[in-house]
């Protein structure tokens, strides 16, 4: 019994070690299929990206040599332009085609020329087509690269984009600027976008490129639109009020009023007043006013010290009280006095000024002043004055 007991644990043993190989093998195959699959599948991935980065990278390619063509046609269309102007064949063509009076002026011709080349330029960007996200995000990675196909993207970037300028000029016409030049001032705005242009940051080059021109015109406009500067930020005020101001004219079939302009710009009425004196163009006062141009706006106002013997005399007192006020004082401090605030004939002189005219420094000049000005305050309140009533006097 002992004998057939160890024979069967023996054949026991033998079968679990035998199932236990066969197990093992199984797993074995197993893991050998499972890498081969995983391996053609990542064959079959790299294969794709592969053929989808040629199809892209030929796309890109195609669109950019489409580019050049379009670019090379531009450019024989502004040689051919460039070549009519200096010939003088556009002028030529101008006059048959407005046949202009005979006390037709230089300005006008000038201003249709200006004219007809803004829509010869606008004729040319309205069929340059626009750019896709995408299109945007491949061209903006290769002006980041650089060399000549970051160059070919540049300028291809520029050109998609030019009506974007015209759009933003639009709405700054009439503040003292020719369109034209506000174009030109866009374009550069719009340079210097594409090259800062990061598209990792997510927002449409479109809404990027639109600060930058907005702040070339508003440069331009507050440095040169205007007689009288006025600050870059008032010109989107400006804008504002004279949309609201053309809407409300056109609804109600009549001026606005200043309070119906506040309530809807939600400002003080103050506020609009004084955009309405900074949006004004001033007026030259040697502006003609007669037909034969021998009389000025000037001379229809009136000079009221020079018509007004009160006035006048009123001056001449007070001249004479300032000097009595001063011979009151030793002669150094009457010469600072008269110097610090222009008395007589004399102009306003800074501390700095006076100190330099008397060699000395600009705190003992303040402390003469001081100590002058103390006299003179005590005596005019003995007579129910002040000293600030004289200031006025230059």
């Amino acid at each position: 019994m002992a004998g057939k007991n160890k024979k069967k644990k023996t054949g026991s043993v033998r079968q679990f070690k035998k199932r236990r190989v066969q197990v093992k093998a199984r797993r074995r195959r197993s893991k050998r299929s499972r890498l081969v699959v995983r391996r053609s599948h990542l064959g079959s991935k790299l294969s794709s990206s592969k053929s989808s980065r040629s199809s892209s990278k030929s796309k890109t390619e195609k669109l950019l040599l489409k580019e050049k063509a379009f670019q090379e046609e531009a450019s024989n269309l502004v040689r051919k332009e460039a070549l009519l102007e200096t010939t003088g064949e556009r002028r030529k063509q101008l006059r048959e085609e407005d046949e202009p009076d005979d006390n037709h002026s230089e300005d006008s011709t000038d201003q249709t020329l200006d004219r007809t080349a803004m829509k010869i330029y606008l004729d040319q960007i309205e069929h340059i087509p626009l750019l896709t996200p995408e299109e945007e995000i491949s061209l903006a990675k290769l002006v980041q690269r650089g060399g000549p196909k970051g160059e070919e993207a540049r300028h291809r970037m520029i050109r998609s984009n030019l009506r974007l300028v015209i759009a933003i000029a639009k709405r700054y016409t009439h503040m003292g600027l020719p369109f034209s030049d506000l174009v030109e001032e866009g374009n550069i705005g719009l340079m210097r976008a594409v090259e800062k242009f990061d598209p990792k940051r997510g927002y449409r080059f479109s809404t990027y490129a639109s600060w930058w021109i907005k702040q070339g015109m508003m440069r331009s406009l507050s440095n040169h639109g205007k007689t009288i500067r006025i600050p870059v930020y008032m010109y989107d005020i400006i804008a504002r009020w004279r949309r609201v101001r053309d809407a409300l004219t056109q609804r109600l079939n009549r001026p606005p009023t200043r309070r119906e302009i506040a309530k809807v710009l939600e400002i003080p009425v103050a506020k609009v007043r004084e955009i309405e004196n900074i949006a004004n163009k001033p007026s030259s006062l040697n502006t003609p006013i007669s037909l034969d141009g021998t009389a000025e706006l000037i001379d229809l106002i009136e000079d009221d010290v020079a018509n007004n013997p009160d006035s006048r005399a009123a001056e001449v007192l007070k001249s004479e009280r300032i000097q009595n006020l001063l011979d009151h004082l030793d002669e150094r401090e009457r010469k600072i006095l008269t110097l610090r605030f222009g008395f007589g004939e004399h102009d306003p002189h800074t501390l700095e000024e006076v100190a330099q005219h008397f060699n000395v420094t600009r705190e003992r000049i303040r402390q003469i002043e001081a100590v002058a000005l103390k006299r003179i305050r005590a005596r005019l309140v003995l007579e129910g004055d002040i000293f600030e009533n004289y200031l006025t006097h230059q």
